[in-house]
């Protein structure tokens, strides 16, 4: 538009576009809500009804918190940025009815889309569902429902979603993906909706997953089930196992692999390793109060193999005392041994001795397993503390009663090996804090292992006082050499030692 001012002097002639001038306006009063400028300014005939401006928008986004053992949280808050919109977009994100079928009766475009998506997805992102309503029965497009179906996702809507479904626009895999979204953030409604209306819950769907313990932030090919487990939604499992869905796929998230010949674990990163079952991921990415695991359990037995182990085995190799008591619970097998083709017969108390996991230890030793069992090898789990020099882990069997003068098929004793690894100081505190604490180790061979022969050898004074308190110790044993305690004290120079032994009542004249 053209206008011409004129006067005495002459005239000046400059050009106004009148038209994008009022459909700003119109833009600015929806976004100042001030219906009777927008009312105005929808009455001229210049106004584009279609015309994108720029404005500072307030609207609702969503974040996950990640907690390291318990269920993702949603987080819905408000943020302002500048973006673009059009007339029909801002009266659907505040829910004008009124402008809204007014926008639409002048030929405002349904399917534009934006930055923040269309018009349906600004709606569906408020909650607004009568305005939604009117915008599905102005024709929006296949991929405007779709898109709202995933914001509805996003935000729990199961009301909006429902309706979205009932369009019979949204494709199966549009569907897949706001299920699997769903079932991420822990929105049983929506999932329970989406199922009802024939969503195929088996299906899978390409998403990104994301855990703080163990660590994972990758895209990955897996389906409700498998996104319900490592976001910790307890509720979406029961409802989805309530459903019928399929227990046997297989989901490759793990961070571990292992030989199967010789047993060795390697940590190769998340997402990397072989492909496992859904126990073993509810195990991996366990739910601090077990309910996941349990619910699992109740279909596929803790027993079965993966590569030559079972679930207690990669508790264990997760060092998560709360697995493996779930497990324990559930009937897993406490002593099944490492299936390997070289046959270490490695039990579940030697993993974690060799890992040097206490807590895991612990669990075992409460829920009955034979703390001296051994390997191929003949080794227990005491000599194998020795081995990798865990001090806290030998303390743990000591003090349960673990024996001391086993011999492994090489002739050699926990005491034995603890020299051949250098870590006699180590095996010696660790014992003696053993005996300090009020616990007697325990050895069925004498000549191998003697705890008051031990103590006096190394001048633990403290811990010989100890022992020396104790109704059933032998003052007068004797090695293999006939040397008996007082005279180890008395060839060692351990004066305060000796004191205390004849004091006891050793027998001198031996």
């Amino acid at each position: 538009m053209t206008v011409v001012h004129g006067g005495s002097r002459g005239g000046l002639v400059f050009p106004i576009n009148y038209e994008e001038e009022v459909s700003l306006r119109l833009v600015d009063a929806l976004h100042g809500n001030d219906l009777k400028l927008a009312s105005e300014c929808l009455a001229d005939p210049f106004v584009d009804v279609n015309f994108i401006g720029t404005v500072s928008l307030k609207s609702k986004k969503t974040e996950i918190l990640l907690h390291e053992e318990a269920a993702h949280q949603v987080l819905v808050d408000y943020e302002e940025f500048k973006t673009e919109v059009t007339p029909l977009f801002l009266a659907a994100h505040v829910g004008n009815m009124f402008l809204v079928k007014k926008l639409l009766s002048l030929g405002a475009n349904v399917d534009h889309k934006l930055f923040r998506g269309y018009a349906t997805t600004a709606a569906t992102r408020e909650g607004h569902m009568e305005v939604l309503e009117v915008l599905l029965n102005a024709g929006a497009c296949q991929e405007a429902c779709e898109e709202a179906l995933l914001e509805s996702s996003y935000l729990g809507y199961a009301k909006l979603a429902k309706r979205l479904m009932a369009t019979d626009m949204i494709r199966p895999q549009a569907a897949l993906r706001a299920l699997v979204s769903a079932c991420c953030r822990g929105f049983v409604d929506v999932v329970d909706m989406l199922i009802k209306c024939g969503v195929d819950a088996n299906a899978t769907d390409r998403v990104l997953l994301r855990s703080s313990k163990p660590s994972l932030y990758t895209n990955i090919d897996c389906n409700a089930l498998s996104a319900a487990v490592i976001c910790r939604q307890t509720s979406i499992v029961r409802s989805l196992l309530q459903a019928g869905i399929r227990m046997d796929l297989k989901v490759r998230v793990g961070a571990w692999s292992w030989d199967i010949d010789t047993g060795e674990e390697t940590r190769v990163g998340a997402g990397l390793a072989d492909a496992y079952s859904i126990t073993w991921c509810a195990v991996e990415y366990f739910e601090v109060s077990g309910s996941i695991l349990r619910l699992l359990l109740r279909h596929i037995s803790p027993n079965s193999l993966h590569y030559g182990r079972t679930l207690i085995h990669h508790a264990i190799l997760c060092n998560n005392a709360s697995a493996v008591e779930v497990l324990l619970n559930c009937s897993a097998d406490i002593e099944f041994p490492v299936k390997t083709t070289s046959k270490t017969a490695l039990r579940p108390i030697h993993l974690s001795a060799k890992l040097g996991f206490v807590e895991v230890l612990q669990c075992l030793i409460v829920g009955g397993c034979d703390i001296d069992s051994r390997t191929a090898f003949g080794d227990s789990a005491l000599m194998i503390c020795a081995r990798y020099k865990h001090g806290d882990c030998l303390k743990v069997l000591a003090s349960a009663g673990a024996d001391f003068g086993l011999v492994n098929s090489a002739g050699q004793s926990a005491s034995s090996i603890a020299g051949l690894a250098r870590w006699n100081h180590g095996f010696q505190q660790a014992v003696q804090d053993v005996i300090i604490a009020g616990k007697t180790p325990q050895s069925s061979n004498p000549s191998v292992f003697s705890p008051l022969m031990f103590t006096v050898h190394g001048n633990e004074i403290e811990a010989l006082k100890k022992l020396l308190e104790k109704a059933d110790v032998d003052l007068n044993e004797q090695d293999d050499d006939g040397n008996s305690a007082l005279m180890i004290a008395a060839s060692g120079g351990h004066l305060e030692a000796f004191e205390l032994l004849l004091r006891a009542g050793a027998n001198i004249k031996l």
